[in-house]
């Protein structure tokens, strides 16, 4: 029996297909050598110069635009009984010894998400956002500054990829994500197999007797991440 040339054709672009779909996924070793210098450890500094917290930060533009949480560059001031925001914001990359103050430019109280500078003119490596929906099950990655030790990876996988959930007194929609993260990990990266960023790690709950649920965190999925960025004029 003979083969058409037009059936080569087919069952070559099959092949190439078939190829492309194998070699699209990274693994953990090439999130973590590709991405990484697009995170960042976040530390927030008092009027004193004293650290006062640690978090992180995604890095979403070539010109040096990152994302972390919003509750990272605010607390509570009991004297003032409200909440106040700080100015002394720095980040440090991974290969870098000295952090660089930034400048805050944007926040979000409905999104939880705040929009940080750099003031430098070297190029970035930086997360190209997600297009396409999340599977429950899905694979994800994560790089963040947990507990203020510096930049760690950590995998998990998507739960839900979109929860309703009572945070900060109002509910709100999250990805719900099976991962284990500390205190610092917020405003990391949610990144899929390809390398792009589905959402930002964000909280995680607590039971009946205020005790951190571990295993388990929610995120800020990527429609509301566009949502702020466009409002910030960054997309």
């Amino acid at each position: 029996m003979k083969i058409t040339k037009k059936i080569l054709t087919l069952l070559l672009l099959c092949l190439i297909v078939i190829l492309s779909s194998c070699t699209s996924s990274l693994d953990s070793v090439d999130i973590c050598e590709k991405y990484i210098s697009a995170v960042v450890e976040v530390q927030v500094r008092d009027d004193n110069d004293n650290v006062v917290g640690n978090a992180t930060g995604t890095i979403v533009s070539s010109d040096g635009y990152i994302l972390t949480n919003r509750h990272v560059i605010r607390s509570y001031d009991y004297a003032e009984q409200d909440y106040l925001y700080h100015k002394n914001i720095y980040v440090r990359k991974y290969n870098e010894e000295e952090f660089t103050k930034v400048d805050i430019i944007d926040y979000s109280s409905e999104y939880d998400l705040a929009l940080l500078k750099l003031n430098s003119q070297e190029k970035c490596n930086y997360f190209k956002l997600c297009t396409e929906p999340l599977s429950y099950g899905e694979k994800i990655h994560t790089i963040g500054n947990g507990n203020g030790y510096g930049l760690a990876y950590a995998q998990g996988y998507i739960a839900a990829p979109i929860r309703t959930v009572k945070y900060d007194g109002e509910y709100i929609d999250a990805i719900q994500v099976s991962l284990m993260i500390n205190e610092g990990n917020s405003g990391g990266p949610l990144i899929n197999e390809k390398g792009q960023l589905v959402g930002i790690t964000t909280f995680r709950l607590r039971d009946g007797q205020n005790n951190v649920i571990y295993g388990t965190c929610f995120s800020v999925p990527i429609t509301n991440v566009k949502a702020f960025l466009q409002n910030s004029n960054v997309l």
